[in-house]
Protein backbone atom coordinates (compact mmCIF):
# COMPACT_ATOMS: atom_id res chain seq x y z
CA UNK A 1 0.00 0.00 0.00
CA UNK A 2 1.01 3.42 -0.91
CA UNK A 3 1.03 6.79 0.98
CA UNK A 4 -1.77 7.81 1.98
CA UNK A 5 -2.93 10.92 0.19
CA UNK A 6 -6.35 12.67 1.00
CA UNK A 7 -8.52 12.74 4.16
CA UNK A 8 -11.22 10.48 2.58
CA UNK A 9 -9.28 7.46 2.30
CA UNK A 10 -6.71 7.55 5.73
CA UNK A 11 -10.85 7.37 7.13
CA UNK A 12 -11.51 4.61 4.44
CA UNK A 13 -8.31 2.54 5.76
CA UNK A 14 -9.42 3.66 9.05
CA UNK A 15 -12.57 1.63 9.29
CA UNK A 16 -11.32 -1.34 7.53
CA UNK A 17 -8.63 -1.99 9.98
CA UNK A 18 -11.04 -1.16 12.60
CA UNK A 19 -13.17 -4.24 11.15
CA UNK A 20 -10.38 -6.38 10.63
CA UNK A 21 -9.90 -5.78 14.49
CA UNK A 22 -14.04 -6.19 15.34
CA UNK A 23 -13.48 -2.46 17.15
CA UNK A 24 -16.33 -0.55 17.93
CA UNK A 25 -14.69 2.28 16.52
CA UNK A 26 -15.05 1.12 13.04
CA UNK A 27 -18.71 3.24 11.95
CA UNK A 28 -17.09 6.12 13.54
CA UNK A 29 -14.52 6.01 10.76
CA UNK A 30 -16.95 5.48 8.19
CA UNK A 31 -19.33 8.18 9.15
CA UNK A 32 -15.79 10.22 9.09
CA UNK A 33 -15.26 8.73 5.68
CA UNK A 34 -18.74 9.48 4.03
CA UNK A 35 -18.97 13.04 5.69
CA UNK A 36 -15.30 14.09 3.46
CA UNK A 37 -16.13 15.66 -0.15
CA UNK A 38 -14.89 13.00 -3.07
CA UNK A 39 -15.22 13.11 -7.05
CA UNK A 40 -17.66 10.61 -7.71
CA UNK A 41 -16.80 7.82 -9.85
CA UNK A 42 -18.00 8.25 -13.31
CA UNK A 43 -21.45 5.89 -14.16
CA UNK A 44 -19.53 3.79 -16.63
CA UNK A 45 -16.97 3.12 -14.47
CA UNK A 46 -16.17 -0.54 -13.90
CA UNK A 47 -17.06 -2.56 -10.98
CA UNK A 48 -18.93 0.45 -9.66
CA UNK A 49 -21.54 -1.29 -8.16
CA UNK A 50 -19.26 -3.87 -6.42
CA UNK A 51 -16.58 -0.76 -5.06
CA UNK A 52 -19.73 0.97 -3.67
CA UNK A 53 -20.58 -2.28 -1.56
CA UNK A 54 -17.08 -1.78 -0.13
CA UNK A 55 -17.60 1.59 0.01
CA UNK A 56 -15.52 2.94 -2.90
CA UNK A 57 -17.07 5.39 -4.47
CA UNK A 58 -15.31 8.02 -5.37
CA UNK A 59 -11.46 8.82 -7.28
CA UNK A 60 -9.97 9.61 -3.68
CA UNK A 61 -11.13 6.08 -2.17
CA UNK A 62 -9.26 4.42 -5.04
CA UNK A 63 -5.88 7.09 -4.41
CA UNK A 64 -3.40 4.49 -3.97
CA UNK A 65 -5.07 1.02 -3.65
CA UNK A 66 -3.69 -2.11 -5.46
CA UNK A 67 -4.36 -5.19 -6.49
CA UNK A 68 -4.02 -6.90 -3.53
CA UNK A 69 -6.06 -4.62 -1.40
CA UNK A 70 -9.01 -4.53 -3.71
CA UNK A 71 -9.21 -8.20 -3.72
CA UNK A 72 -9.33 -8.29 -0.10
CA UNK A 73 -11.84 -5.99 0.51
CA UNK A 74 -13.77 -5.43 -2.28
CA UNK A 75 -13.89 -9.10 -3.16
CA UNK A 76 -12.81 -8.57 -6.98
CA UNK A 77 -10.61 -10.93 -8.87
CA UNK A 78 -7.00 -10.37 -10.01
CA UNK A 79 -8.05 -9.12 -13.19
CA UNK A 80 -11.13 -7.01 -12.05
CA UNK A 81 -8.97 -5.01 -9.69
CA UNK A 82 -6.24 -4.77 -12.56
CA UNK A 83 -8.90 -3.25 -14.57
CA UNK A 84 -10.37 -0.83 -12.12
CA UNK A 85 -6.79 0.86 -11.45
CA UNK A 86 -6.17 0.86 -14.75
CA UNK A 87 -9.32 2.80 -15.17
CA UNK A 88 -8.85 4.80 -12.01
CA UNK A 89 -5.73 5.65 -13.59
CA UNK A 90 -7.02 7.07 -16.71
CA UNK A 91 -9.15 9.34 -14.65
Amino acid sequence: MSEVSNARRYYLLRYQFALDLCEATSHAWLTKHDEEPGTTLPEDFPLRAELALAHYTTTEDLEGADVAELRKRAGLTRSQAEAVLTAAAAL
